[in-house]
């Protein structure tokens, strides 16, 4: 596992100087976004979103006209902010860049790799490594049942404290196709490493579920050429417990007394996050380019915290995104 995390990120490394060019001007609209604040559901792994892990769409072209094939599939996201169920650092963005390897087998087992670069001057570089192995089942021919583990490896002293608390997350879903229209209920159980700090307390795992409603405005082009766009408007709603603000929280205490600022953070929190509510609802409009092997994805997303902590309210949240991936496809 060491050796392909190397490899990967000397790969990225060879790289990353030309991409920067065409990323230059994200930072000019991260500062545009400053008075709506926002993959990226939880910390840009994975979909975005879309919830971290979510690789359904991986197997959506295989799925088409009931042909299974295998697949290879190469990507490289941009994104100007993370958010995390709805939490977001109103004093610190996190842009980045995340290549990503996946692979999907005709049984619908998939196994993807992602490697989080964050574009920053203090705490940038190489920020978590991720897996996330997962199967997608057909129920039938409009139905998918969907198991996956997302296990995170984030570097020490991360400045991603909404997500970097995080050790694993298991999820499952079903999803139901009616023409355009998809439905989809997730439930989440988010897992939390033991803080290397021994002054910082433990906090419990999260429980999370979320409905959601997606339409594909699709369009087909070309009689010879494989080409394909899609507008795919999005509505998710997340409910579940908010651990995950005790551990933001007390790595943002942790954070102002390492480095000695001025004015100090309050004490670590103490207090547990389980009581069940509503946590935050999200509006995600993506465009889906398509041509021959290659696939093109804009995003935006805009999301809305419902919950109120008392001592860290969390702004809305405005998430551009960018994804470039290269489909290899057999039959064999």
């Amino acid at each position: 596992m060491l050796a392909l995390i190397y490899l990967i990120r000397i790969i990225f490394y060879v790289r990353i100087n030309k991409i920067l060019l065409i990323l230059i001007l994200l930072p000019a609209l991260d500062r545009s976004l400053a008075s709506v604040h926002d993959p990226l559901k939880p910390f840009g792994l994975k979909n975005y979103f879309n919830y971290p892990g979510d690789t359904s769409g991986t197997d959506d072209s295989a799925d088409d006209d009931n042909i299974k094939e295998r697949t290879f599939a190469i990507g490289l996201e941009a994104c100007n902010d993370q958010e995390h169920y709805g939490l977001r650092d109103a004093n610190q963005r996190l842009p980045f860049l995340e290549p990503s390897f996946t692979y999907t087998a005709k049984s619908g087992f998939y196994v993807e790799l992602t490697d989080q670069y964050l574009l920053m001057k203090r705490g940038g570089g190489f920020d978590v490594f991720g897996w996330n192995p997962g199967w997608n089942i057909d129920l039938t021919d409009k139905t998918t049942l969907n198991v996956n583990w997302q296990g995170y490896r984030f570097r020490g002293k991360s400045v991603n404290f909404i997500g970097s608390s995080e050790a694993d997350a298991l999820s499952t879903y079903i999803e139901q196709d009616i023409g355009n229209l998809t439905g989809k209920f997730t439930a989440a159980y988010d897992i939390y490493k033991k803080p290397s700090n021994p002054k910082i307390p433990r906090t419990a795992n999260d429980f999370v579920f979320t409905p959601d409603l997606t339409y594909n405005f699709e369009y087909d082009w070309g009689k010879t050429v494989k080409q394909s766009f899609a507008v795919i408007p999005e509505v998710s709603i997340d409910a579940g417990t908010a651990n995950f603000i005790t551990n933001y929280e007390n790595l943002k205490v942790a954070d102002s007394a390492a480095n000695g600022l001025k004015t100090r953070l309050a004490n670590y929190a103490a207090n547990s996050n389980s009581k069940f509510e509503l946590l935050d609802y999200s509006f995600t409009l993506s465009i889906d380019y398509n041509l021959g092997n290659f696939e093109m994805e804009p995003q935006f997303i805009y999301c809305i915290p419902i919950y109120k902590p008392l001592n860290r309210p969390s702004p809305k949240s405005a998430i551009i995104s960018f994804t470039l991936t290269y489909n290899i496809r057999s039959k064999k």
